[in-house]
């Protein structure tokens, strides 16, 4: 169960943070989406949190295994 809420806390904040900080931004100055490569980077990191979500997940739980089992 903490393997879950791990995961799911990790992706959310990742997810939120970068499409917060890209809804921010462009709604302060003023801009369009597609005006920079910094607003495209910040997508991508928003749509692929699910993703590095659960590998940091499953590094840390296959790490701490491997520590147990040594």
């Amino acid at each position: 169960m903490k393997k879950i809420r791990n995961y799911l806390i990790l992706t959310f904040l990742l997810t939120y943070v970068s499409w917060g900080i890209m809804i921010m931004y462009t709604q302060v100055n003023n801009v369009p989406f597609s005006s920079s490569i910094f607003m495209l980077i910040l997508y991508v990191i928003g749509v692929v949190g699910p993703a590095i979500g659960a590998i940091v997940v499953n590094k840390k739980w296959i790490l701490m295994y491997n520590i147990k089992v040594f």
